[in-house]
């Protein structure tokens, strides 16, 4: 294989959804250990977290995107050695530099080449779920265990690597874990992501029309909000159908004798009956601006 994909070398772009700073700091912890692994299944920002905080603390790193072809060992060395290099070379990528066949010594000839690299810096691997081989394994084993200190390893996965020396680096404090109970959101970051999204519906009569939610909601309506966007609609034929414009989001909409224009103070309880129980809704359908106050 004489080229290399720089899709895969890319580092993804920040989206900067929601400023979150709890996590920004958490992972400033990776600067002081061999291996930040954030392991949690897909959707958890595990890359979105990595990129925001590579970003905003501007870091310097190179990234590989894995996939089931990189089980192939020769092939995972030469994508890791081209990160390497753009680390320690400013974007120049050697790969000829790579003298010998023997995993080990690739290895240890790229922790080598790694040493030129300026502190501190992190290498990236993504996907990380997507490769099994031992022979892949026991290269980044190694790696870890040669890598000079200014050179910090993040690994992003839906699965524990269990082949990775973990309990070890765990034992020597070498070790910075975010799980599914960091990257999850909390109430507030919550309420600053879905404040202000737009969204469309339209009613079982026909009706259309479009509204934001409101920036003034407390935390807990924030989350009823966010089940309000995400949640698929009831599968009921008298249920209002939603319909999802670009660039914007579904709400729905509620039934005329259930549903109440909430007031300061008050609790829309039919808002909270829709998002759990998903009631078959009347054909009598009126269609509400969505206001969830503290």
């Amino acid at each position: 294989m004489d080229r290399l994909l720089q899709i895969k070398l890319a580092e993804p772009h920040p989206r900067r959804l929601v400023s979150r700073p709890r996590l920004i700091e958490l992972l400033d912890r990776t600067l002081d250990v061999r291996l930040a692994l954030l392991s949690a299944p897909p959707g958890f920002g595990k890359t979105s977290a990595l990129v925001d905080w590579l970003a905003v603390r501007k870091v310097r790193s190179a990234w590989v995107l894995l996939d089931a072809g990189d089980n192939d060992v020769a092939r995972f060395i030469r994508y890791l050695w081209a990160a390497a290099a753009s680390l320690a070379c400013d974007g120049d990528s050697p790969l000829d530099g790579i003298s010998s066949g023997d995993t080990e010594d690739a290895i240890d000839e790229l922790a080598a080449l790694l040493e030129a690299a300026p502190g501190p810096s992190v290498l990236v691997l993504d996907d990380y779920h997507t490769v099994e081989a031992a022979a892949v394994q026991a290269a980044v084993s190694r790696l870890i265990d040669r890598m000079p200190p200014s050179v910090h390893l993040a690994i992003a996965t839906r699965a524990d690597p269990t082949a990775l020396p973990i309990a070890r680096l765990r034992a020597r404090g070498d070790l910075l874990e975010i799980r599914a109970d960091a990257l999850r959101f909390s109430a507030e970051e919550a309420r600053r992501f879905v404040a202000g999204k737009v969204f469309a519906f339209t009613c079982a009569d026909g009706t259309r029309g479009a509204g934001r939610i409101l920036d003034d909601m407390g935390a807990a309506g924030a989350v009823l909000a966010l089940l309000v966007v995400l949640l698929p609609p009831p599968p009921q034929p008298a249920a209002a159908r939603m319909s999802a414009a670009p660039a914007a989001s579904a709400a729905r909409s509620l039934s005329e004798n259930e549903s109440a224009t909430s007031s300061a103070g008050s609790w829309p309880r039919s808002l909270g009956v829709a998002v759990s129980s998903r009631p078959r809704l009347s054909r009598k359908t009126t269609c509400i601006r969505l206001r969830v106050p503290p």
